[in-house]
């Protein structure tokens, strides 16, 4: 999850094409997600630039920073608009705290590190569930957005002796599929639960593939090649299996995202 600056992001995309493997296919139902490939993709968790935004593809936004006339004019020349949604976490306190965070209250395990106001949610909870399901994504689903983008998936990383939580998770993606059949689901990371999830989602983002953020100096920096290394071996192995691969790469420095762009090219993303 990162969500440090209102830069304007983007990136060339490449899409996988659904093909047969030599190796046990985990099923995946037919994707939503029918943009060409290469596509641009922007992800902006800022307010305005409706007329920037509207020269993507792909765009993903924090919804509620968005009317439902913003969201129809980004739209209106093709662009396919998804919303974050915070699927494991809620930001309870201080400035960030959302609308709804008396909701999340009852929920919360620890703090989110880095991210202060920030906390965990018992995903295994069906109280926590219901909120997304009827207090979270309604108001976002209302202003016309063709999907969502299911952030902090890691929730289940946090506590691996709750295998609840794990089971949690994928029931309310379930159930989110089961309300909102037609959108567009794209799950970000979750590698730990990706597997479970293919039924129910279009795609998938994979955040700090070739960059990373350091919290200490609070600048971002370059990857570890063996993280790198280990990611694209992930990714391409699920790009195989049929699953659209998108990543995102946060970066404020024009000759970095030019060179991270032309890596994920390179590695067929």
């Amino acid at each position: 999850m990162q969500r440090r600056g209102a830069k304007l992001c983007a990136w060339v995309l490449m899409l996988s094409s659904i093909a047969a493997l030599q190796m046990p296919m985990i099923t995946q139902a037919a994707t939503k997600l029918t943009l060409p490939a290469p596509i641009t993709w922007a992800t902006y968790y800022g307010e305005g630039q409706v007329d920037v935004l509207k020269q993507y593809q792909l765009v993903n936004l924090e919804g509620q920073n968005y009317s439902a006339a913003e969201i129809a004019a980004i739209k209106s020349g093709g662009t396919k608009v998804i919303s974050y949604l915070n699927v494991g976490a809620c930001e309870i306190d201080g400035e960030d705290a959302r609308s709804y965070a008396a909701a999340c209250q009852p929920y919360k395990l620890e703090s989110y590190h880095g991210f202060p106001g920030e906390f965990w949610m018992d995903v295994s909870n069906a109280g926590w569930r219901s909120v997304v399901l009827d207090t979270i994504a309604p108001p976002l689903a209302a202003k016309g957005i063709d999907g969502f983008f299911f952030d902090n998936l890691d929730v289940v990383d946090l506590r691996e002796n709750r295998p609840d939580i794990h089971a949690g998770l994928v029931a309310l993606v379930q159930e989110l599929r089961a309300k909102y059949p037609s959108m567009i689901f794209v799950a970000n990371n979750g590698f730990t639960v990706i597997n479970e999830l293919l039924p129910s989602i279009d795609a998938l983002t994979k955040e700090d593939v070739f960059s990373t953020y350091d919290f200490d100096t609070n600048t971002y920096k370059d990857q570890e090649v063996a993280v790198t290394n280990e990611i694209v071996a992930r990714l391409s192995q699920l790009k195989q299996q049929g699953l659209p691969i998108l990543t995102i790469d946060f970066q404020i420095n024009a000759a970095k995202v030019q060179e991270y762009r032309q890596r994920t090219i390179d590695f067929g993303f």
